[in-house]
């Protein structure tokens, strides 16, 4: 009998992302405010200004959020699907 690593994997992986969404998105946040101090020039680009907002912080957040969500349903799918076919 095969254990479905991969599915369990993508179960716990996206488990992860949706409890750990805030911390995540949070350090994320921080990195963009970081990239943009250690390189200047790259202030001139389109959107810049949002770097280390609040509404950066959302966009990671839901972004993180969605991919968690979406990888424990298909997790959960294939695992399934491993399941009938033993």
């Amino acid at each position: 009998m095969r254990i479905p690593i991969e599915s369990l994997a993508d179960i716990t992986v996206g488990a992860l992302f949706i409890t750990l969404a805030h911390d995540i998105a949070m350090i994320g946040n921080r990195f963009a405010v970081k990239i943009y101090e250690w390189f200047p020039p790259l202030k001139k680009l389109p959107r810049s200004h949002l770097a280390g907002t609040e509404l950066n912080y959302k966009y990671l957040y839901y972004f993180f959020r969605v991919v968690g969500t979406l990888l424990l349903i298909l997790g959960i799918l294939f695992l399934g699907l491993e399941m009938r076919r033993l």
